[in-house]
């Protein structure tokens, strides 16, 4: 298990993006800019997207500086041939005429920091390798302030290769352990997400995870047991562990598409919570469309292009 995790690690440290706090930067699926007086991030929740799909986006805002920010404003301008659900937009106003979507972050605290999500709706005509690119301006007091390089999407299916592999039995072992606050700080640096203080769990407060714990919470990537808390010294069973691996590279849960995803793993049922998860990570190569809002649809599996780990 230990040369498992070692390669695991490898695999994710080659795969991770670096960057500074300073500057701008733009890795994939995230969007950044930063100075000493605050940071934003743009995140979104897949690169490649089918015609109708949905794309999830986030924004998190660090006010770095030592004081309060009474007037912020976050705005993006949505590209043609998204629509935009104004109920389902996290209290953003919408400017039709200007395709702009506008959140007023009221008082945000020295060291505070805010997230807010959005999904914008791909148009059911919309050609194959059609691409969209966002960017995230960020004003105080009416002033403009920074602007996030841009995030880009495409149209298209994906071809997906396994990178969680189960035991020489023909096994996953999907309740055996691996711990969960580095979990969490390997999925942030793999998909080049900054940490911030946001809120995180009572029992993580005064760990070294804190803000890493906090801002996964904040994206929606990760919860507690619900009680409450996070247990950050935990280990991880193999099952949630495959579920972060597969948000840090973009992927999963898997669902029905074209056809029915098949059971690899005689240990993890149908009806299991993580069987998408898992199959997604695991066996077989696939090619695959995303849907939005967590469904990723199978249309085929390609043995052939299976890579060996």
């Amino acid at each position: 298990m230990a040369s498992y995790l070692k390669k695991m690690a490898l695999i994710l440290a080659s795969s991770a993006v670096t960057t500074t706090y300073l500057g701008f930067a733009s890795a994939g699926n995230v969007a950044y800019a930063a100075d000493n007086r605050l940071s934003v991030q743009m995140v979104e929740d897949c690169d490649t997207v089918g015609a109708g799909g949905e794309i999830g986006y986030h924004t998190l805002y660090h006010n770095v500086e030592n004081k309060n920010n009474s007037r912020v404003q976050l705005k993006v301008r949505v590209p043609e041939g998204l629509d935009v659900d104004e109920s389902d937009a996290d209290g953003a106003s919408w400017d039709a005429a200007a395709r702009m979507l506008t959140w007023n972050l009221k008082d945000v605290e020295n060291n505070g920091a805010r997230v807010t999500h959005f999904h914008l709706k791909v148009k059911a005509d919309a050609e194959v390798n059609t691409s969209f690119e966002l960017s995230c301006v960020v004003e105080e007091d009416g002033k403009w302030k920074m602007e996030t390089p841009k995030i880009k999407c495409k149209t298209g299916t994906e071809v997906d290769q396994p990178f969680f592999v189960g035991y020489p039995d023909g096994t996953f072992h999907p309740d055996a352990p691996i711990t969960r606050a580095e979990l969490v700080r390997l999925v942030l640096v793999m998909r080049g997400v900054q940490e911030a203080p946001f809120t995180s769990f009572d029992d993580a407060n005064d760990t070294w995870a804190k803000d890493f714990i906090g801002t996964a919470n904040a994206l929606n990537w990760v919860d507690g047991d619900g009680n409450g808390k996070f247990r950050p010294n935990d280990s991880t069973d193999r099952a949630s562990a495959a579920k972060m691996f597969d948000i840090a590279l973009l992927r999963g849960p898997l669902k029905e598409g074209t056809i029915a995803v098949q059971q690899h793993f005689p240990d993890v049922a149908p009806k299991s919570w993580s069987f998408g998860w898992v199959e997604e990570a695991s066996t077989l190569a696939h090619e695959s469309v995303h849907r939005g809002r967590g469904v990723e649809q199978l249309i085929r599996y390609l043995p052939e292009l299976t890579k060996p780990m």
